[in-house]
């Protein structure tokens, strides 16, 4: 892991959902992001104004902190795992170009069996997938490499089930100044963070429940619904706009809303909307979306509305 960010004026974080599938939406963001720094920093060279590495920028030169959950987490792991030149072992472009090529056979079943009876008779007796392809796939990628090789900090959130709460991949690591109560260790500045947030994606605007229909559904309405998982969807949708909330305001009651950027696209629909219909098409059809959004104008949400 790299070191605690110590000197600058600004400690930078990129912070990625999760979502299934639909992580191809923001490893879309990061190659447009990481393409236009190259461009940038390519000029300031040429000018004579900077000496950074032009086309050979990565996103990982970036940020002090890389945090993601899920496929954010996945997400997270191929921005900062170096390759044997100790630089990152993938461009953001290799990350789309990831997702197109072994997410059809890592979420084949959902691809395969599309009778949503014949799905929940399937996923009833056992795990949806069994997740030993993106095993081998990582295994063969990283190999040994621990979050002490990283080439800046990373945060994996996951959830302790023996112990029924949330816990953070190496907090020893992360936390270790907090942890040993160390003198040296300094309080954050939050007026000196920057932090982009990068969603997957919602389904908000299509409106796929209603109150009057939820208020007599039974354990099997709540757990699968029209070929999805109701409750999922509501704990998943909710906490992302909680999240998204309460980091607008604590940058807004700080005077920084500008420190705060977050991209997300509310108008999933259909097979777009699902964690893991991974046909060539459907992921095609993300990439599309995520290109779409990188083209609308910036708004922020309205701390007054929630919206």
């Amino acid at each position: 892991m790299a070191p605690d960010p110590k000197t600058g004026s600004m400690v930078t974080a990129d912070s990625i959902d999760g979502g299934g599938i639909r992580g191809i939406i923001p490893a879309v963001f990061l190659a447009f992001l990481e393409s236009k720094l190259q461009v940038s920093f390519y000029i300031l060279f040429s000018m004579g104004t900077g000496e950074l590495d032009g086309p050979n920028s990565r996103i990982a030169d970036y940020f002090d902190v890389v945090a993601g959950t899920s496929t954010g987490g996945l997400l997270a792991t191929m921005i900062i795992a170096p390759n044997k030149e100790n630089r990152p072992m993938f461009a953001a472009e290799n990350i789309v170009e990831f997702y197109l090529e072994h997410y059809p056979i890592l979420f084949m079943v959902a691809t395969v069996i599309t009778h949503n009876l014949l799905k929940a008779l399937t996923n009833l007796f056992g795990p949806k997938y069994n997740g030993k392809y993106i095993g081998i796939l990582l295994k063969k990628e990283l190999g040994d490499l621990t979050i002490k090789d990283t080439l800046t900090n990373v945060v994996i959130p996951a959830f302790d089930i023996k112990r029924l709460q949330p816990t953070l991949i190496a907090i020893s690591h992360i936390s270790s100044g907090v942890l040993t109560e160390d003198s040296e260790y300094m309080e954050m500045d939050s007026k000196k963070m920057l932090v982009l947030s990068l969603g997957t994606g919602i389904a908000k605007k299509a409106e796929k429940y209603n109150a009057v229909a939820a208020a007599g559904w039974g354990l099997l309405g709540w757990v699968y619904k029209k070929g999805n998982t109701s409750l999922l969807d509501a704990y998943g949708d909710a906490s992302s706009d909680v999240v998204d909330i309460h980091i607008s305001t604590l940058f807004q009651s700080l005077h920084r809303k500008k420190n705060y950027f977050r991209i997300q696209d509310d108008t999933l629909r259909g097979d777009a909307a699902s964690l893991d219909i991974a046909t060539p098409d459907n992921l095609q059809a993300l990439v599309e979306i995520a290109k779409r959004r990188l083209k609308q104008p910036i708004s922020r949400v309205n701390l007054a509305r929630d919206r």
